[in-house]
């Protein structure tokens, strides 16, 4: 497993950690999936 694999499973793991957290995270998966969110280029 690749340290970018392994920091994803920890970050998702403290997300889902409380309720409250888990129930923001969910609220914003649906947000994206209904097009609630423009992609825009980072200009750095």
């Amino acid at each position: 497993m690749s340290l970018e694999d392994y920091n994803a499973i920890q970050k998702t793991l403290h997300l889902l950690s409380s309720p409250r957290k888990a129930g923001r995270l969910m609220k914003s998966i649906r947000h994206i999936e209904a097009g609630g969110v423009a992609w825009r280029a980072i200009l750095g």
